[in-house]
């Protein structure tokens, strides 16, 4: 049996306290083993249960062999009383009847085709390395367990069932369709139960979330040969090594390029030189064989600027790169695998290779991957090419549509699984000003229709300030304001806190340090959450009309249910105020109303955010030990960024003297005087027993290295690599106070035995108690010399 959950149900049980958090996974425990705890069904509905747990209550349904959970939360609620209505006698209320109608349609969808999210149910206590249902919860980690629904598997039903029609694909749809979710478990799909060699292609920011893919994982861990993921550049040096060893990096293309255009003089009609250009460059200036032009949207957006480009010869920017070490370009190794496709990884199987993000490619990159399928099929190993992507998404300055790559007709995913229909209402109509900017040039495809969308939400609110400087002032609002958890209890978990963070669309930001996450529309590609601000993204930045677009509709397609649009007077008036006509206006003298809205919904924490920036998280983490009360989750969050080895020790180190201003070496008669809540003793009482490296960080900031050696004893057996990690640290501990003598011991604990030189070291050794008293011991038992026996 499974036990699966929709993602509706996340925002309730991020509003509840870690310990109420841990009560839910405890009766979802029980449920995958048929344990349903205290339960009762919905009167009429019998499919439809409840299952408490003193003030929890979790709400299910069970189809088959699988449990869907569909709320969960405290008592108290209407969903209570529809299910105790059996108990009375008068009629259901309005609300209770709406109630239940909720619960059989979520968000006036079929339960069977709402988003679901298989649950980790290996459960494990609390503990630094892993806590898989806090991770699921809090760390978006629920994204890499999804469960696929009839309807996406349904387009590809030829390929799960080997037949073969065609061996191209190509998946154009909106965002939220599950695109990169569809590539990754069908290909995990085809290499288990097929047999099948897969090539998943993906962008970096891609291939780094799809490796915390469940289905992924296992299949990584049984060493499977014959499925791969990586990026070009890395299927590139897979196939083809010594192409691959040539290809230049995209630093060393600018580079390249910006001394070409000040070796031509080209630098003051173009101004500052970016990777933009350098995709300019090669899909309009190389590519000679580009197809019409003229019918390009891109390409007449950028004309003035490609027609100065021009102006480079393709064999000076070819020397300029051989220069830095034989390189080639992007566009030059596609072309030589166009001309020479290596062969084929594996002759006695299928082969797929499948492209994810493919709107962001350059055209003869595709072209290339196309070739390469050709030349494996010619050499009989069956070979299928599946490219996924969405032209109305495309942000960098590439050079194709569709139709340029003869792949025959294209699927469509046609539900819409992250923005609800109100948000698809509103953001679709800002792909009408890259229509307009086409210049006569090819349609862009139809974006998602709304009514494909599985949950309504709510209506977009917007917030109009006569000014820019207002609207700023309503942003900084945000920076002092922290969405508790439900029950007041997040500010001790800091991925619970962070969770609640703001999340901020923002095309232009002024650079300030702010307490919120805040994106433009490169940042927040690929991304989503319950909740965001659109702020000022309407503003002129001097970006073309066509681009513009692409930004408002990439940006305003990020949040799932609720969208606060903050705009001038001056922005709406550019834009046009009939493009705000669904919107909720918002008056400023309510703004704090509308502020409390979107800080009611947590998004959850982008993991990588932690990885990529790990100073910051560390600094964020001290904060905690600033005021004498650690997050109970630091060693959680600096396992999740990866803080290891000397960084994690000297975090430690600094961590230790912020908690030591705390310390108070409290009199015995004094110990239990609840008064004295700064002491470290206090703060100890209230970390769990489960708790390890956190005890005993508070037992180093405390000095007292024994009781921490025996704190961390409690991973001997369950936690080998932290329980050395924590005895290494505080003997380094010891040793920085110049007790080399008591380091020395401690160390014996994992195995490295005292020092030879040290003085009265066989004495000592294994031996526990007073370090003075030992060395006391050790000379009484030493003997004499024979002179003095004289």
């Amino acid at each position: 049996m499974s036990v699966k959950i929709i993602r509706a149900a996340f925002r309730e049980i991020q509003k509840l306290s870690y310990d109420n958090s841990q009560i839910v996974y405890r009766i979802i425990i029980g449920l995958n083993q048929s344990n349903y705890g205290k339960v009762k069904s919905l009167q009429g509905h019998d499919n439809l249960r409840r299952t408490r747990h003193g003030n929890v209550r979790v709400i299910w349904e069970q189809d088959s062999d699988n449990i869907v959970v569909i709320k969960a939360g405290l008592r108290g609620d209407v969903y209570d009383r529809v299910f105790d209505s059996r108990d009375r006698t008068d009629p259901l209320e309005i609300e209770e009847i709406d109630a239940i109608e909720e619960l059989n349609k979520p968000q006036k969808t079929a339960l069977v085709d709402h988003p679901a999210y298989e649950i980790p149910l290996e459960y494990t206590n609390w503990n630094p390395e892993e806590d898989n249902w806090y991770k699921f919860i809090y760390a978006n980690y629920y994204r890499y367990s999804p469960v696929l629904t009839d309807h996406q598997k349904q387009p590809f039903d030829e390929l799960r069932h080997g037949i073969r029609s065609t061996n191209n694909w190509l998946v154009q749809s909106g965002p939220g369709t599950g695109k990169t979710v569809c590539a990754a478990l069908l290909a995990c799909e085809l290499h288990r139960d097929k047999g099948w060699n897969t090539m998943l292609i993906v962008p970096p920011a891609v291939r780094e979330d799809l490796e915390n893919y469940s289905e992924i994982k296992k299949i990584k861990e049984q060493n499977s040969e014959g499925f791969w993921l990586g990026t070009f550049p890395d299927w590139v040096r897979k196939v083809k090594p010594e192409l691959g060893a040539r290809l230049a990096t995209s630093e060393e293309e600018l580079t390249a390029l910006r001394e070409l255009v000040r070796f031509e003089g080209l630098a003051p009609n173009l101004g500052n030189i970016s990777s933009r250009d350098v995709l300019l460059y090669q899909a309009f200036v190389l590519d000679r064989e580009n197809g019409n032009n003229n019918r390009n949207a891109i390409f007449q957006e950028n004309r003035e600027r490609i027609e100065i480009l021009e102006n480079i010869r393709p064999e000076l920017w070819t020397r300029r790169l051989e220069r830095l070490g034989n390189r080639l370009c992007n566009f030059g190794v596609a072309t030589q695998l166009i001309s020479a496709p290596p062969p084929p990884p594996y002759q006695n199987r299928p082969t797929i290779l499948i492209v994810d993000e493919s709107q962001d490619f350059l055209l003869a990159q595709l072209k290339a991957l196309i070739a390469v399928r050709e030349a494996w099929e010619n050499q009989r190993p069956s070979t299928s090419l599946w490219l996924l992507g969405d032209l109305n998404q495309r942000i960098q300055p590439v050079d194709f549509d569709w139709g340029q790559l003869h792949l025959g007709r294209r699927i469509e995913l046609k539900y819409n699984y992250r923005n609800s229909r109100h948000i698809l209402k509103f953001a679709n109509q800002f792909l009408e000003f890259a229509n307009n900017a086409r210049h006569g040039c090819r349609h862009f495809p139809e974006p998602s229709d709304p009514e494909y969308a599985v949950e309504e939400g709510e209506q977009v609110r917007l917030l109009e300030y006569p000014s820019s400087e207002l609207a700023l002032e309503f942003l900084d609002s945000f920076d002092s304001r922290v969405n508790p958890s439900g029950e007041g209890q997040g500010e001790r978990y800091f991925l619970q806190q962070s969770a609640n963070q703001v999340k901020v669309l923002w095309t232009n930001p002024d650079g300030k340090q702010r307490r919120l996450e805040i994106l433009n529309a490169e940042k927040a590609k690929g991304r989503e959450f319950d909740a965001c601000v659109a702020f000022r993204i309407f503003e002129n930045n001097g970006t073309s009309q066509l681009e513009e677009s692409f930004q408002w509709y990439t940006l305003l397609t990020r949040p799932r249910s609720r969208l606060l649009v903050v705009a001038t007077t001056e922005e709406i008036e550019r834009i046009g105020r009939r493009y705000f006509e669904c919107c909720q206006t918002i008056d400023a003298i309510d703004a704090e109303q509308a502020a409390n809205w979107i800080t009611e919904f947590a998004s959850g924490v982008d993991v990588s955010l932690l990885k990529d920036n790990p100073q910051e998280t560390q600094e964020k983490l001290m904060k905690g030990c600033d005021n004498g009360h650690p997050y109970l989750d630091t060693y959680f969050v600096l396992n999740l960024a990866k803080v290891e080895s000397e960084s994690l020790y000297e975090w430690e180190q600094e961590a230790i003297k912020r908690l030591q201003k705390h310390y108070n070496d409290l009199p015995k008669e004094l110990e239990n005087d609840t008064d004295c809540t700064n002491s470290l003793k206090e703060e100890l009482k209230n970390v769990p027993s489960e708790n390890i490296s956190l005890r005993c960080l508070l037992l180093r900031a405390m000095n007292c290295s024994w009781q921490a050696v025996e704190e961390a004893s409690g991973f001997q057996h369950s936690n080998e690599k932290e329980y050395k990690r924590l005895v290494e640290s505080i003997a380094k501990d010891l040793e920085h106070k110049k007790l080399f003598y008591e380091a020395a011991r401690v160390r014996e604990k994992i195995g490295e035995p005292i020092p030879k030189h040290f003085p009265l070291s066989d004495k000592i050794a294994n031996r526990s108690g007073s370090l003075v008293s030992l060395l006391c011991q050790a000379m009484l038992d030493r003997p004499f010399p024979d002179a003095l026996d004289k």
